[in-house]
């Protein structure tokens, strides 16, 4: 059983303001009530007393208990939570947890080694055969994901159907949508009970590692529990069992079940057919049916077939499919506004998210490389790649591309499907996650077609698809064009209304960002001229809070004192370079993590629109420079480090 987390409760005036809130309507109806004393009074004199006496002293009180609802309520929209603080909140909630994310990639590797090989040892047998359930792995939620702030409600669950079955009432709890005015508390309980009971478990897990994934499917939903598996496992012993895991032996009798599948290598250009931006969903369903009464359709054509049909009735009616979990006293701040419920947990600081966001840009583009499709960064990620090859410091997700036929293809094949992060990298964990919306414009409560979630905290890349429709453009997007070349153009549009030409698109180039191979638009300048303007790119070197180093190539927040933090020129231009006279250990840890991403960006792309020519082969991909936050956190703990750098150098 897992201990009760200390790090789940929010900051102290979320608390106090969700309480304050309750007190103040409480409080309102004690006060204002008549007593029953007050019944008794029969003359004029004595009520007009009683009014003077009673019901001015208890307003006065009902008044100061608004005023400091009103206070906290204001504090808590405006007040700024530390860095630091968010990472003592987040040291404490991993140290009294109990839950170790290698557990479970210990227990599936075990599998897949059962599945790999003729002969396994008698332990490693054992473990796998907790996972295995006929032609795939048994998988519960909370064997993947750490739900210890939920524990209040799931102990009880827990001891009661140890395999993960939910009573009743906890299951009506955890099947109500998160609505706006839920506290911090609620919130995080029902989607902690939302991944426990309702949660569809994914269909299939793909397990990196060096040289491609294992693919396993996901035949049951079991709850096994940590305590079943080896629970010490450390970062070394499982990536020794990643280097111990044979290539599947065909000849094995058991092999069937798990696929291997290498990783595609990154393309200098990459040309998209515009075909691929043309969807006509009455079509795809005519012409899946055709093949149904022909009997010449697969399984997973005719899943996609129920599928799309589906999404044919729904389209047009869908609430929002992406939830966020809304918190009143978090409007203004904005802490919790882009996490995907029902993953929330708790609020993270700046640089635990912007590790996050750099590991999960690495293993979506060798996803969706891997799987055939193209994708591209755009919006306010390829505004933070323009002045130094990584995201925005402030921004809290990705922004990413992709023609809608080919999202169609990635959704039929891959929908619902766990991605495990490489453990020599990291310990997160991806959800694909498909919106049954995507196929046509529908109603416009859902813009965003797909997402990658990293189920640890709940941040994710936004997936848009790109589509040619009969919709009218903007008169402003071919303004400079002369009758021949609109005939000619394609214009392509989002569901937000975000208009494109292929020409501008087309073809999608390969750069790095965020120390990854990714692709990007072949124009950057036009895009970006209409989307945020010219002095948004050229000539902005202030901005929430930031000022932007052209000498460190880097986004410093304005409170770091940055005078005495230059390149020290005798040292050259390494990770090195700053200067001994740097006080700031925010700046040097950041220049160390951004330099190289920087170094490229200043090398290959300083002209945003004519790259330097480069040879793939001969430019290796970078390291990734932000520690894995549970790698980070777990070092604090165990006091394995003397300092708080994020830098994995």
């Amino acid at each position: 059983m897992r201990k009760s987390s200390l790090s789940d409760r929010p900051v102290r005036f979320h608390l106090v303001t969700s309480s304050l809130l309750a007190l103040t309507a409480h409080s309102i109806l004690l006060l204002i009530a008549p007593t029953e004393a007050s019944h008794s009074l029969n003359s004029a004199k004595d009520r007009s007393m009683t009014f003077t006496k009673l019901y001015r002293k208890r307003l006065a009180i009902v008044a100061l208990i608004l005023i400091c609802f009103i206070l906290s309520f204001v504090n808590s929209l405006f007040k700024h939570i530390s860095d630091d603080l968010l990472e003592n909140i987040s040291i404490n909630f991993q140290k009294h947890s109990g839950f170790n994310p290698r557990t479970i990639t210990h227990g599936l590797f075990t599998y897949i080694q059962s599945r790999s090989t003729l002969s396994i040892p008698e332990d490693a047998l054992h473990t796998a055969s907790l996972l295995a359930n006929g032609s795939g792995i048994n998988f519960h939620w909370d064997d993947w994901v750490d739900l210890s702030p939920g524990n209040a409600y799931l102990d009880r669950a827990r001891k009661a159907h140890p395999d993960g079955v939910c009573d009743p009432g906890l299951s009506k709890f955890a099947q109500v949508n998160p609505y706006f005015m839920e506290s911090y508390n609620t919130k995080v309980n029902r989607g902690m009970a939302n991944l426990y009971c309702v949660k569809d478990i994914p269909k299939r897990v793909l397990v990196s590692t060096d040289t491609g994934y294992f693919e396993v499917p996901v035949a049951g939903k079991k709850r096994l529990g940590q305590e079943s598996f080896t629970s010490a496992v450390t970062k070394k012993a499982l990536v020794d069992l990643i280097y111990s895991t044979p290539q599947l032996d065909p000849q094995h009798k058991e092999a069937a079940d798990v696929k291997f599948i290498k990783y595609a290598p990154s393309q200098k250009f990459v040309n998209i057919s515009p075909q691929d931006f043309v969807f006509d969903l009455d079509n795809e369903i005519l012409s899946l049916k055709e093949a149904l009464a022909a009997k010449s359709i697969l399984s997973e054509d005719k899943a996609h077939l129920k599928f799309l049909e589906a999404s044919n009735l729904i389209v047009d009616l869908a609430d929002r499919f992406f939830k966020y979990p809304w918190i009143y006293t978090d409007v203004v701040a904005g802490r919790s506004h882009h996490t995907s419920f029902p993953f929330f947990r708790r609020y993270i600081s700046s640089k635990e998210r912007q590790s996050v966001i750099q590991h999960m840009v690495r293993a979506w583009f060798k996803f969706s490389e891997t799987s055939g499709v193209n994708t591209w960064v755009n919006y306010g990620s390829l505004l933070g790649w323009v002045y130094n090859g990584v995201n925005l410091p402030w921004d809290t997700d990705v922004d990413i591309q992709i023609p809608i036929k080919q999202l169609d293809q990635l959704s039929k094949r891959f929908n619902n499907t766990l991605i495990t992060e490489n453990p020599k990298d990291g310990n997160a964990k991806y959800l694909f996650e498909v919106s049954p919306t995507y196929t046509r414009q529908g109603n416009g409560r859902n813009f965003i077609d797909a997402r990658f979630i990293e189920v640890n905290t709940g941040l994710y890349i936004d997936i848009s698809v790109l589509a040619h429709t009969n919709d009218q453009p903007p008169e402003s997007l071919m303004a400079s064009m002369n009758k021949d070349e609109r005939l000619q153009s394609i214009p392509v549009h989002c569901k937000n209304w975000n208009w494109h030409l292929l020409d501008e698109i087309l073809p999608i180039r390969h750069t790095f960002f965020e120390d990854s191979s990714v692709y990007i638009p072949h124009n950057i300048l036009s895009i970006l001229l209409r989307k945020y303007g010219l002095d948004s790119f050229t000539t902005k070197l202030l901005f929430n809070g930031h000022h932007y180093d052209q000498n460190l190539l880097l986004w410093i927040p304005d409170k770091e004192d940055s005078r005495d933090c230059v390149i020290d020129t005798e040292a050259g231009m390494g990770v090195n370079a700053l200067s001994n006279d740097c006080k700031s250990n925010w700046i040097k840890d950041e220049y160390k993590i951004v330099f190289g991403a920087a170094d490229y960006h200043r090398r290959f792309d300083s002209n945003i629109d004519t790259p330097a020519p480069y040879d793939l082969r001969q430019v290796p991909e970078l390291p990734l420079t932000r520690k894995d936050p549970h790698d980070y956190f777990e070092d604090i703990i165990e006091k394995r480090v003397s300092s708080t750098d994020w830098y994995s150098g």
